[in-house]
This record gives C-alpha cells, structure tokens and sequence, in this order.
C-alpha cells in the first residue's frame, strides 16, 4: 500500500497524516505516524533487497520515490505495459480508499492509455493488438461507452464483426435492464456498423418448419 501510493503520487511528496488516509483507510483513528515511519523503513528494506532502482526518500514532513521511469507513447511500449493489466489499479491492496483522488487519477490514466493503444493498433493495422487491453478497461466500468464503443470498433476493424455484434448487445441489453437507457450515439453508430457488416445467418427454426411443412402436404 505504501508503495503504490508512493507511485501513484509520482514524485510529488505525501505528508504522513495523507499516507495514513490513504493506506490504512479503514483505520485511519487508531493509526499513528509511527505507523508510517516504520513502514517505510520495511519498505526502503524490501526494495534494497529486491534490487529496485527506486529510493524513498523524507521530503519536509512526509515521503516521496525517487525513480527514472520515462515512458514513450508508441505501439509497442504501450502494449508491452498494458500486457499486465488485470484491473483496477491496487485493486489487490485492500485496506486501500478507492474514492481516493491518487487512485481515481491513476484509473483514468489507465484508462487513457487504453485507448491511446487503440488508436495506435488499429493506425498500425494490427487492432488485435488492443482488443484484451480494452476488454480489461470496460469489465473494470461497464458503463464506460466510450470505452465500449471502441472495442465495438476494434473487434470490427479485426474482421470479427460477429463478436463485435455480440459485444454490443451485450452492452446495449445491461443498459436497459441496469439503466433503463439506450446506447449513446457513438455506441449505438458502432453497433449499426457492425450489424450491417456480420453475416446474416437463416433462421434454423424456420428452415425446419418448412421442411416439416412440405413432408405433412406430400
């Protein structure tokens, strides 16, 4: 916890009584500075030990990471971030404030990169390349239709206009039954697309009638 909300921070300070907030959310009253400093002092251990290029550093009356991670927006460093996500960001930090502003910040920057890989896979012509990333962005916000309108958009720019027709009335059935609202008009402009572009499949049902039809009038 200490560490991510280090992270998450970047290299802005955060004052003890901002990282008792933040980490020990659910017992932020019984929790002291000692707390804090004790747990930094763990962590300055654990990183030394793990051969991380990253220190934690006192800054006035709190702590803040001192690290050198530049990363370049392009095709393959974004998917090569973006492999590892499964989620929300610390979603497995549990005594973590999801409310908090560090973490909301994070999820849309996640969320923007998303969408940043989208744009990059499909300009290069390898949409594929995004689909499991956006997957992950919109199990995470369901309701999230910008989002969903561009995994439509994905999917069909793959070839896969099927599963982008499935993915849409997904999509389109959760809102009506949750929401009681239809798609926005970028979602609803991806489903129609993909309509229009999947294979029209004969009604089975229908073909077995009228087989059985012609068998009782010979």
């Amino acid at each position: 916890g200490l560490l991510g909300g280090l992270l998450l921070a970047r290299d802005q300070p955060l004052p003890v009584p901002r990282l008792v907030e933040l980490v020990w959310d659910d017992r932020d009253e019984r929790t002291r500075p000692s707390s804090v400093h004790v747990g930094i002092t763990r962590l300055r251990g654990w990183l030394e030990d793990a051969g991380l290029p990253v220190a934690v550093l006192r800054d006035g009356p709190g702590y803040r990471l001192r690290h050198g991670a530049a990363v370049e927006v392009d095709l393959d460093r974004l998917a090569a971030a973006l492999r590892a996500y499964r989620g929300p960001v610390l979603a497995d930090v549990t005594r973590l404030d999801r409310s908090d502003p560090l973490l909301l910040a994070a999820d849309r920057l996640v969320r923007r990169r998303c969408l940043e890989l989208a744009d990059a896979a499909e300009a290069a012509g390898e949409p594929d390349r995004a689909v499991a990333a956006l997957r992950t962005c919109v199990a995470s916000d369901p309701y999230d239709e910008v989002a969903q309108a561009r995994l439509v958009e994905l999917l069909a720019a793959a070839d896969r206009p099927a599963a982008a027709l499935r993915h849409y009335e997904s999509v389109r059935r959760q809102l009506h039954r949750e929401l009681g609202v239809r798609p926005s008009p970028r979602l609803h402009r991806a489903g129609t697309s993909c309509r229009l572009a999947a294979p029209t499949m004969p009604p089975v049902g229908g073909r077995r009638r009228a087989r059985g039809g012609a068998g009782s009038l010979g």
